[in-house]
């Protein structure tokens, strides 16, 4: 036995196995991983950008309105939600487009530029008339969600 292990000889001139060039596998992991990170940015991009916009802002204050709305408070939520629909409408459209209607006329622009068909005069006809209320006024929690819910529609 000692014999045949005398007669074994060292194995020279092999080299050690390198890291390059990879196989196929590791392409597809390094692929795969590139794809993975660069889907990532653009949905964080995409979230940043978001959330620096102006619908952010408009849906975070209508969540506001809505987690606020009794029916003493209607009155006053009532009025910003007027006040915030005249601002998108001339965000959206041109000053001149809209700020100068007024009544069943600025009714009827919000219903025929409503991306979602909403009827505006049937569901917000105090809209028109709510800055000039009395401060006692109490109006229907109902429609005033389903206003905010229709402006909530029209910034998405």
């Amino acid at each position: 036995m000692e014999q045949g292990l005398a007669q074994l000889k060292e194995i020279e001139g092999l080299d050690a196995i390198s890291w390059w060039p990879l196989a196929v596998g590791w392409w597809v992991v390094i692929a795969l991983l590139v794809c993975l990170i660069i889907g990532l940015l653009w949905i964080l991009l995409r979230r940043r950008r978001f959330l620096r916009s102006w619908q952010y802002g408009i849906l975070t204050q209508l969540d506001t309105l809505k987690k606020t709305l009794t029916p003493e408070s209607s009155l006053s939520i009532a009025i910003e939600l007027s006040e915030l629909m005249r601002r998108i409408a001339t965000f959206e459209y041109s000053r001149e487009a809209c700020a100068g209607l007024t009544g069943k006329d600025w009714l009827l622009w919000l219903k025929t530029h409503d991306p979602e068909s909403f009827n505006w005069e049937a569901h917000a006809s105090w809209l028109t008339d709510v800055a000039y209320a009395p401060n006692d006024t109490q109006l229907s929690t109902e429609e005033i969600t389903a206003v905010i819910n229709a402006i909530r529609r029209w910034v998405k």
